[in-house]
Order: C-alpha cells, then sequence, then structure tokens
C-alpha cells in the first residue's frame, strides 16, 4: 500500500468534500478527522490539521492527484444563471434519455467542449434538458450540432428487448450504450486525454463491473460520475439536449408509422395501456415498448 499527504488549502478542501458529498455520511470515529471516504483502492482523510492523507493503490493515487490537483482545482465558478462547473481545458460529457419511457428508443449522447464551445453555449442559454420545451431542444438541437463535436447512440425498442433478455438488467445495457458512444466520439477528436464525465447512473466500481461483463472490444475509462451532472458541466447539459432531440425525432418517426400519438413520460398510465393493446393486437408492442416494464406489460398483454 502507498500512501501520499499534503497540506491542503480550505478552498481545496471544500472542492474535495462538495465532489464527494454523497459520502460525507460514512461514519468518522477520529476526531482529528473532519472527512473520510473510503473506496476499493483509494482511502481519503482529511485532518483537522488541514492535512490530506491518500492510502492505497499507487495509480490510484496518482490519478486522484492528477484529476484532483491538475484539473478539477482549477475548475472556476461561472457566476451566470447556470452556475455551471467550467473547465480550464477541453472535456466530454455524456448523458441519456429515453430509460424511463415505457414507448420509444434509449439514446445516448457525448459531447466534446473546449472553451470556445463553452462560451458559444452559454450565449445559447444551453441548459438542463428538464428545464427545457421540446420545441426548444429540437432548435437548439438544429442550430447547435453542426458545430459541436459529439457521437449519438440509439437503440431501438427490438434491440432493448433482445439485450435486456440476454443482460436482464438495463444498467448493462445502458454501459454498453455509453461506452459505445465514448468509444467513437474519442476515436474523432485529437484529444485523447480529454476528461469524461458521466451523469451517473450507477457508481463507477459498479460500471467497471459491468464493463467486464460485457467484455466490448474497446473501453473508454469514464474519470467522473456524478449525480444530475447536467446541472452542473455543460457539456453533459449539451449532451442531455442532443439526446432528448433525437429520441424525439425517433418518435416522430414511430408516430408516423403508426398514424398515432405515442405517450412520453409522465402520461396517464391509461394512454400507455390502450396504445399498448392495439399495438399487442397487430403484433407491434416489442417494436414500439420496453417490455421490461413488467406491470405495464402484463396489463397490455393479460398475463
Amino acid at each position: 500500500m502507498s500512501t501520499w499527504s499534503k497540506k491542503i488549502s480550505s478552498c481545496e478542501q471544500k472542492k474535495i468534500i462538495t465532489f464527494f458529498k454523497k459520502n460525507i455520511g460514512q461514519s468518522i470515529r477520529n476526531k482529528y478527522l473532519k472527512f473520510f471516504h473510503k473506496q476499493k483502492d483509494l482511502t481519503i482523510s482529511l485532518f483537522t490539521n488541514n492535512t490530506l492523507l491518500l492510502q492505497g493503490n499507487q495509480n490510484a493515487i496518482e490519478k486522484f492527484k492528477s484529476i484532483f490537483f491538475n484539473s478539477y482545482l482549477n475548475k472556476t465558478i461561472k457566476k451566470s444563471n447556470a452556475k455551471f462547473i467550467n473547465y480550464n481545458e477541453p472535456y466530454i460529457g455524456c448523458d441519456e434519455v429515453g430509460v424511463g419511457d415505457y414507448y420509444g428508443p434509449i439514446v445516448t449522447c457525448a459531447c466534446y467542449l473546449e472553451q470556445k464551445d463553452s462560451i458559444m453555449l452559454e450565449k445559447f442559454g444551453v441548459t438542463d434538458s428538464k428545464l427545457i420545451s421540446d420545441n426548444k431542444i429540437l432548435k437548439l438541437f438544429e442550430v447547435l450540432s453542426p458545430k459541436i463535436k459529439h457521437c449519438v447512440s440509439v437503440c431501438d425498442n427490438k434491440t432493448y428487448n433482445r439485450l435486456h433478455h440476454k443482460y436482464k438488467n438495463n444498467k448493462i445495457i445502458l454501459t454498453l450504450l455509453h461506452n459505445k458512444t465514448l468509444v467513437s466520439l474519442k476515436k474523432n477528436i485529437n484529444n485523447s486525454s480529454a476528461k469524461i464525465i458521466m451523469d451517473e447512473f450507477t457508481s463507477a466500481q459498479i460500471y467497471d463491473r459491468y464493463l467486464k461483463i460485457i467484455n466490448p472490444k474497446n473501453y473508454a475509462k469514464v474519470d467522473f460520475f456524478q449525480t444530475k451532472a447536467e446541472k452542473d458541466f455543460l457539456a453533459v447539459a449539451c449532451a442531455s439536449i442532443f439526446a432528448r432531440a433525437i429520441f424525439l425525432l425517433e418518435i416522430k418517426k414511430m408516430e408516423e408509422k403508426i398514424t398515432m400519438k405515442i405517450p412520453l413520460g409522465s402520461s396517464k398510465k391509461s394512454e400507455i395501456i390502450r396504445l399498448g393493446k392495439y399495438l399487442f393486437q397487430h403484433g407491434q408492442l416489442e417494436e414500439f415498448a420496453k417490455l421490461d416494464f413488467k406491470p405495464i406489460t402484463n396489463e397490455i398483454t393479460n398475463k
């Protein structure tokens, strides 16, 4: 086991604690500790004398140092309504759409931002897609998608149902899609060292475990997992908008195919069931729906 320690400023302490804030609840029995976080290959201890102590695998320690003292602690907070955390270096943000919808595909998107891109996106009012109307999302996508380096993966319902039958876990499917998207994007940018930030749908350890299950030919290492990352990181917000736009365009194609409106998100359950019964009667349910939503699928198919 390796160790590394350093006296750090109150500002540095605050930023480290904020990053790991969901873990602050871990038990601290040492009265000289103000913060403690333990993961598989690294233990982080912050003492009351302002000393930061890292213990664990040397690679994990070096990664922590490179991320927090070369990158993360160099971020600046934009003094705007959006309050985005903005890197001083190019980075990648990724998000997904469609996970909670019974109908329609799952879409993952990864966006690569440089400083000039961040300035442009803020001028266009880019923010979390959940705070923007679908019409504005489509307009933003039309204007911004040619200007921002990005990659999108669309998992249609038939493919989703086949993958779910194989893996029995939709988070493994999300891992597969995100990795595919990130690998494709990294091939198209001239920056192999760009950090990757993902809106957290699972922990870093479990994400790595899912990758081992999938065993892809190539994989992209995600540097940060953060809940609601689209609220803090502009690249993730941009990815959420692009993914939502593609999702809406795919839904439009599906609606044109059956000449019916497809209920989304928080639509009334009765509307979802009514359309489902129609699709089931016409042998199209698997093509339009995520069948692992068992209570809804069972009610539609009378099981």
